[in-house]
């Protein structure tokens, strides 16, 4: 499996991000996850009105989009 993640800053979703990539989902994960390459902790968001909701239940919160393909 191949995953692919768009990281985004707290702000810049406000102004240039309207709608999620196609085929991506709005993701809050760990940074250990990233840097591992795992995404075990995504939680998916339902829309950017939910970034910052669930920021306590991770350790070092990362927003994004994830997209996951199988070869």
């Amino acid at each position: 499996m191949t995953c692919h993640f768009i990281r985004i800053h707290h702000g810049e979703f406000n102004d240039r991000h309207d709608t999620i990539p196609t085929g991506y989902d709005l993701v809050v994960v760990e940074q250990s996850d990233i840097d591992n390459n795992t995404f075990d902790s995504a939680m998916v968001l339902y829309g950017y009105d939910e970034i910052g909701l669930y920021d306590n239940d991770f350790n070092n919160p990362i927003h994004g989009y994830l997209s996951l393909e199988t070869a």
